[in-house]
């Protein structure tokens, strides 16, 4: 019970440093010399953990369901800095007392990145209830303000968080949102777990998914557009919507003067939000999520120096053959990313154990700490409070 208290913990708004907003027209540069303490440096701490600059950026690309969560406990396991969704793992210990700043800046923007697809995610959600009335009972002023945030707003946060992530020190970046995000190609080693698209689509419906509006979804050569197929494009999705809209704008501009403006689209108008409550088999969406992971294979896996064949789609039915286990994917990745060109057998060095995981409260707009998992975590040294993030 005490552990379970002590876990509880009240992030404010991303662990007590203050949210900002990034007005859409400011370049990574501009907008980092207005906010010099957003800056990523080198820790000055001496004590602090060794600087992972040199070591590639393990990029996850394929989407949940298809073994990510094992992928990060193993990544955690060969001693790298990893994120998996809203877990992460940074140390042995609660808290980020000796961990390098590059680090922990890495940490925070992964966490901003989650609160910007949960907020997406959970508008879109709100609006289709009809819960988002500024007038209603219920209304929350502070969910109000993050669900009429424009998708271009959103972009401009979204695009300067994920640079963070990538320039920290952070090392393994697994589970949503990052399939939906073009992995980076410099320095970054791309991993990609392959399964059967139709055994991973009837799988995935049981989740709550963020998709692109059908009329905004790609539309394959052979095929035609359906919700579904474009739930790994979130911003291409963004992007055809808004190109739509600034079309039927220019239209009608011809007709009034009035009206030749940027089109201010919210997220209710370019995604749709299915709950995993909806279990009713929609053979056309069944259909698109088909296509979509068809698609994503197609374009990662000749890029992919790392796929590990968790579900046996290229092994026979032989059952001599042995399960792969977290402890091999360790290795397997400590030798993909290791800088010894020798290329050790192991690698592994100092697992990370402790694994911390958070939630984002919409009402307040802060981040809890749900659980720490304070059984794999070794004890503080010193008697003073835990650190926040």
């Amino acid at each position: 019970m005490l552990h379970f208290l002590t876990a509880l913990v009240l992030y404010k708004v991303l662990f007590h440093r203050p949210r900002y907003v990034i007005h859409p027209s400011y370049s990574y540069e501009q907008w980092t010399q207005r906010q010099p303490e957003l800056q990523i440096t080198p820790s000055s701490n001496i004590n602090a953990t060794s600087s992972s600059t040199a070591v590639p950026l393990f990029y996850h690309v394929s989407p949940g369901s298809t073994g990510s969560r094992t992928l990060y406990h193993a990544s955690c396991s060969a001693g790298y800095p990893s994120v998996h969704h809203k877990s992460f793992c940074i140390s042995n210990t609660r808290g980020i007392e000796n961990v390098h700043e590059r680090v922990v800046d890495g940490v925070r923007a992964h966490f901003e990145v989650l609160r910007l697809y949960e907020m997406a995610a959970s508008c879109t959600s709100l609006h289709q209830k009809g819960k988002l009335d500024p007038d209603g009972e219920e209304a929350n002023a502070v969910i109000l303000s993050s669900c009429y945030t424009t998708v271009n707003e959103w972009v401009a946060n979204l695009t300067i968080h994920l640079q963070h992530v990538i320039q920290s020190d952070l090392v393994g970046l697994f589970d949503t949102p990052y399939p939906y995000l073009a992995p980076p190609r410099h320095n970054t080693v791309i991993g990609m777990t392959e399964r059967d698209p139709s055994s991973w689509a009837k799988s995935r419906i049981k989740h709550g998914l963020l998709l692109c509006r059908k009329e905004y979804s790609i539309i394959g050569k052979d095929t035609a557009s359906t919700l579904g197929s474009s739930e790994f494009d979130a911003l291409g999705c963004i992007s055809r919507a808004s190109l739509l809209f600034k079309r039927q704008n220019q239209q009608q501009s011809n007709r009034s003067a009035h009206n030749n403006q940027e089109p201010r689209l919210h997220f209710w108008e370019v995604f749709w939000y299915r709950s995993h409550h909806e279990r009713d088999e929609d053979y056309d969406f069944l259909r698109g999520m088909e296509q979509q992971m068809t698609r994503h294979q197609q374009l990662y896996l000749p890029l992919a120096p790392y796929t590990p064949d968790f579900f046996g789609v290229h092994t026979t039915n032989d059952k001599s053959l042995h399960r792969i286990d977290e402890k091999e994917v360790s290795k397997d990745i400590s030798r993909l990313l290791s800088k010894d060109d020798r290329k050790t057998t192991t690698g592994i060095t100092m697992p990370l154990k402790c694994r911390g995981r958070v939630n984002w409260e919409m009402s307040n707009d802060t981040f809890v700490e749900l659980y720490h998992l304070p059984k794999t975590c070794e004890a503080n040294a010193k008697e003073i409070p835990i650190p926040l993030i």
